[in-house]
């Protein structure tokens, strides 16, 4: 996904460059389909019993993750107008009637037992909570923005986990873009690892205003369920989806 060349971009006072609301703004080219079992991912198809669990549209500019829960290319953002900016409610102009999606964030954190971190949007810390000092993934696939504030040796503390299509998201924009398809099966298996920088250097994925739409779906057809998914996200366990 990438925005609309065309259009005007949304800079902010600081120079911050935002994704747009409007619908149409965002483009998108088509999709590739993996499938997980649970221990390795590989390029496939949809199944016909398959339902969608959670979607999301991803950017990265400058060391910024911006993130909404939609398709960005298939829906407005927020307000969908690219000129309201971060005015008020009360300066935009509005239909009768008319409702608001959810609008961009940055990425954030929550800090989980185990000192584990969850990540997702509109959470209190813009920082990785900890790092353990044997990790490479944070190096891998967080710019500077959300560097950890903390490292550890201690085994078993510093993992991460969150929202899946966000966490893909993260994993594929740390890849060069015409790596993705090849490269992206091999980084989720489980537990979820990263390519050492010896075989790809950190930021070849960060292009600015690089973007992707993920959506995570689950089998009817398997015994895996929304539940499974939503526990899976949050290391119910005490695990993480990266160690």
């Amino acid at each position: 996904m990438a925005p609309n060349p065309e259009a005007r971009p949304r800079i902010f006072p600081n120079n911050r460059w935002k994704p747009p609301k409007r619908l149409g703004n965002n483009w998108k080219w088509p999709a590739t389909t993996y499938y997980h079992d649970g221990q390795t991912t590989i390029v496939g198809t949809l199944p016909r019993t398959a339902q969608r669990y959670k979607q999301y549209s991803v950017y990265h500019d400058h060391a910024y993750i911006w993130a909404v829960d939609l398709d960005a290319s298939l829906e407005k953002v927020g307000d969908g107008r690219d000129d309201s900016a971060d005015r008020v409610e009360a300066d935009v102009e509005r239909q009768v009637g008319e409702v608001d999606n959810h609008d961009w964030a940055t990425l954030t954190f929550h800090e989980l037992s185990r000192y584990r971190s969850y990540a997702g949007l509109h959470l209190e810390s813009q920082h990785l909570h900890l790092r353990n000092e044997t990790q490479i993934w944070p190096e891998q696939i967080l710019p500077d923005t959300y560097r950890a504030t903390q490292s550890t040796p201690v085994q078993g503390y510093g993992g991460l986990v969150g929202e899946l299509p966000l966490l893909i998201g993260l994993m594929a924009l740390a890849l060069p873009s015409n790596f993705v398809q090849t490269g992206l099966p091999s980084c989720m298996a489980n537990p979820w690892r990263v390519y050492p920088v010896s075989q790809i250097a950190r930021t070849a994925g960060w292009e600015h205003r690089r973007g992707l739409v993920v959506s995570v779906y689950y089998d009817t057809n398997t015994t895996t369920t929304p539940v499974d998914l939503y526990h899976y996200e949050r290391g119910t366990d005490g695990s993480s989806i990266l160690p």
